[in-house]
């Protein structure tokens, strides 16, 4: 992104500059270390009962009028709440950083238009000025969020810098908004296509985490990994990538790998099996796994609408954007259904 000629005047370009997952050993290396510290089983564990509560809070007017978007109304919110949460923000600041968080994941593609790329930068300062805020409130008053546990990690006399906290207080907004939301929405979507593995896991609830795996490999809300640049001639396969040269590794490609993957095909959807791991993000199973129970308990019965599939153009994201049909049931659509 330091090659993007944008990259001087814009903050958003910047910011990513910053971030664990744009930047090389050591610096990569040094701010793992700080930042896994304040990363407790704790600081986890905590947000269970949160996050179940949430989910039923999120499902009862769905369930009381028997419509809805299952994106929108449901997948939408849980991730910035969480995170939110998880960070320590006010209540009522989480939905400026939802309105940020969609401006911000308009830039995760290879190619961003310059309308695109404003806007994310206007989100961007509005988000680095408020984390500023943020930071220095806890400061002064440290809490048991996680804000307060990357304040307070430290490796001996490294700590992180007021930049870095704020970047990874982006970064975790950022990253866990378009991938959760969009793994609620395609595995939800996955369950109606198949009502026999859908029962399944109604049956048997220890299914669950094993379930999320597949959605994750099955309909990755991640398509390509994040741009690499080739720091040096080298042959893959055959093919010689030049230095220099912009490469980007196909996730969904990888989890449709017949020789890795029994199934490998579309539609061929194995939830109740435990499957080999797949290479997209891990950190989307933990984030959602606890909103299938809920979900399972609250949704008897859950008939397909029969409205086609929409899925914008885009290299990185897997999103589900059909707009909902008139009259729509709550159990026939998921924005995609």
């Amino acid at each position: 992104m330091r090659l993007d000629p944008r990259f001087e005047g814009s903050a958003t370009l910047q910011s990513l500059g910053r971030m664990l997952t744009f930047i090389d050993p050591p610096d990569h290396t040094r701010l793992r270390k700080l930042v896994s510290r304040a990363f407790t089983p704790m600081v986890i564990d905590r947000l269970r009962i949160y996050i179940r509560d949430l989910v039923g809070s999120l499902l009862d007017p769905l369930e009381e009028t028997g419509t809805g978007d299952l994106v929108s109304d449901f997948a939408d919110h849980i991730p910035v709440t969480v995170i939110c949460e998880l960070l320590g923000v006010p209540h009522e600041d989480h939905a400026r950083c939802y309105e940020w968080s969609e401006a911000i994941s308009l830039t995760v593609e290879y190619v961003v238009p310059d309308e695109a790329l404003n806007a994310a930068d206007e989100a961007t300062s509005a988000y680095e000025a408020y984390f500023r805020g943020l930071i220095a409130e806890r400061r002064s008053a440290l809490g048991d969020d996680l804000l307060s546990g990357l304040i307070a990690a430290n490796d001996n006399t490294d700590r992180l810098t007021e930049d870095e906290l704020v970047s990874m207080a982006v970064l975790l907004l950022g990253a866990g908004f378009e991938t959760t939301r969009n793994l609620i929405g395609s595995g939800l979507l996955a369950m109606l296509r198949n009502p026999a593995e859908l029962a399944q896991l109604r049956d048997d609830p220890s299914l669950i985490r094993g379930a999320v795996e597949e959605f994750l490999r099955y309909e990755p809300p991640v398509q390509t990994a994040v741009a690499r640049f080739a720091l040096r001639d080298v042959e893959v396969d055959g093919v010689l990538v030049p230095e220099g040269t912009i490469v980007g590794a196909v996730i969904a490609a990888a989890n449709r790998d017949p020789a890795r993957f029994l199934r490998p095909r579309p539609g061929r959807h194995r939830s109740a099996r435990q499957p080999p791991r797949s290479p997209s993000p891990p950190a989307s199973t933990t984030a959602s796994a606890p909103q299938w129970p809920g979900w399972k308990a609250r949704s008897p019965s859950i008939p397909p609408s029969g409205a086609s599939p929409g899925w914008p153009s885009s290299m990185t994201i897997r999103r589900c954007a059909t707009p909902a049909p008139s009259g729509r049931t709550l159990a026939a659509h998921s924005a995609c259904a």
